[in-house]
């Protein structure tokens, strides 16, 4: 199976230039910046004078461009396409119309609608335990996800505690607030933190939302795979990964993103549960959102020999050899 690299592997694009969304866009710049616009996505150019001169222009001009170029990692520009903030913007109104955005914005919608039942579903093979059913969500961002979750379902509330990781301290406090907002305080907690950073119990659940539509599918596994030590025997991991599909279908966004520095990966299909259970996890399920845009995937972590030394032996290695030096 073949990923995709970007809107320059997309041929025929042409047609991304006059969609409805496209018109946004088309509209809320100088014509002479929308020529230069449309000759570098028909060429796949992001890199020439023309290309540096669009992105100034919407650098200038954008919010959205500018929070993308000024750190293409923060999680605060979802605000917008979660649509958690106004966009009064002209330009900036193209992104939550374009497809790729709309998917973003589904893909909250259906964990809402799809991780419930899953969750309670794990309590109940947890069996008999007083402790709460414990979820680390990584690079949460403000927790959007797990936050909603919770308020719309109170009786999983009581039974589940969700720690929030980011190194995005402005991210956490909006999560803060919420979860104040809807009396949930004794279900959350927020670590400001990079997840190397970060040492705690073994949860039950990881849930990583986003974290890997900018990573190469190597990369991925290699994170997948050490993420294992967070979790307990038996536990699931629950991760997105975005497909081919989506540039497929809004190749322009992606041409944007790319000049801002915003490089999506690509998957095809099947390769999230092959990543998955390349590095130590067992696939047992996915799910997507309605435009079959992102790939939810659910593995769960079951004994095996390169995890159990990860787990057990190589931790007490580590531990005597810093001993001795």
């Amino acid at each position: 199976m073949e990923r995709l690299s970007g809107f320059m592997d997309v041929p025929g694009r042409d047609w991304a230039l006059d969609t409805q969304e496209a018109v946004i866009i088309r509209d809320a710049i100088p014509p002479d910046i929308w020529d230069k616009l449309r000759k570098c996505f028909l060429d796949g150019d992001i890199v020439s004078a023309q290309a540096k001169e669009v992105l100034l222009y919407l650098k200038d001009n954008s919010t959205i461009t500018q929070m993308v170029q000024a750190d293409p990692t923060s999680s605060l520009t979802f605000e917008y396409l979660y649509l958690k903030k106004p966009i009064t913007n002209n330009i900036d109104k193209y992104f939550p119309a374009g497809k790729a955005a709309t998917a973003i914005y589904e893909r909250l919608n259906t964990l809402k609608a799809y991780l419930p039942e899953v969750i309670r579903k794990e309590i109940s093979r947890k069996g008999s335990s007083k402790d709460k059913y414990t979820i680390l969500n990584i690079g949460s961002g403000p927790g959007h996800d797990t936050i909603e979750i919770l308020n719309e379902n109170r009786d999983l509330a009581e039974k589940v505690h969700v720690t929030c990781l980011d190194p995005d301290g402005e991210a956490l406090k909006i999560g803060m607030e919420r979860v104040k907002e809807y009396g949930l305080l004794n279900s959350f907690s927020f670590v400001e933190k990079k997840l190397q950073d970060f040492s705690g119990d073994k949860f039950d659940m990881l849930l990583l939302i986003g974290i890997f539509c900018t990573r190469q599918s190597d990369i991925s596994k290699k994170v997948i795979g050490n993420l294992t030590v967070y979790a307990r025997w038996g536990g699931i991991i629950v991760f997105s990964m975005v497909k081919n599909k989506m540039v497929l279908g809004d190749p322009l966004t992606d041409f944007i993103m790319r000049l801002g520095g915003w490089h999506m990966k690509y998957k095809y299909e099947g390769e999230p549960a092959e990543i998955a259970m390349a590095a130590g996890w067992k696939p047992i399920d996915r799910f997507y959102d309605n435009l079959d845009y992102n790939c939810m995937t659910i593995a769960r972590l079951q004994w095996n020999p390169t995890v159990c030394m990860k787990k057990t032996i190589y931790p007490v290695y580590r531990f005597f050899k810093s001993k001795k030096s």
